[in-house]
């Protein structure tokens, strides 16, 4: 195997993390009215997507040439984020934490795009992907939906800080056996 080829099923560890991150920063903003009422602010999720589209570009290059480390990376930042964000006093605080939010999705979804582009099977690899993408959203939409109606959104960041978590270790073998097949 060469040094740049991966093979077909370690798209798996891009997919998940595309997963979990995709559905926490639709949780997020879903969730948005309901900070803006109980921090009283205006401030919305401008932050998450201007750190979402920075860290793509970042996580295209970079991860490109070190995915094994940008995917947990990115999840570690997208848990952090969002446990930030379950805890926020204040809506400075909460800006902060929709930008690591952001910047971990971002960095999760340009990581995913550059190894789907170096995929044996990049037909399938962007299938995934698009997939992973729309089930994300729509869960964490739906997610929030649920949550929003009845306990507020500090819940549902907590939620989108467990879903990171648990796909950080199936992200962290993946991309060890990826690398251990390397050599």
């Amino acid at each position: 195997m060469s040094q740049n080829s991966r093979p077909g099923w370690a798209v798996i560890g891009p997919v998940l993390a595309v997963l979990a991150a995709g559905s926490a920063g639709a949780l997020a903003a879903q969730l948005a009215p309901l900070w803006q009422s109980d921090l009283d602010t205006n401030a919305s999720w401008p932050a998450l997507v201007v750190a979402l589209l920075l860290a793509g570009v970042i996580g295209v290059v970079v991860g490109r040439r070190a995915p094994v480390a940008t995917l947990p990376i990115a999840l570690v930042v997208s848990a952090v984020g969002s446990l930030i964000g379950m805890l926020a006093p204040e809506p400075r605080v909460l800006l902060v934490a929709l930008a690591g939010l952001g910047l971990g999705a971002g960095l999760a979804l340009g990581t995913a795009i550059a190894l789907a582009v170096r995929s044996p099977g990049p037909a399938l690899a962007w299938i995934l992907l698009g997939v992973a993408v729309v089930v994300g959203a729509a869960a964490g939409w739906l997610i929030g939906l649920v949550i929003g109606t009845g306990w507020g959104f500090r819940p549902g960041f907590l939620i989108a800080a467990v879903g990171a978590c648990l796909a950080l270790p199936v992200v962290l073998v993946l991309e060890i056996i990826v690398l251990v097949r390397r050599r």
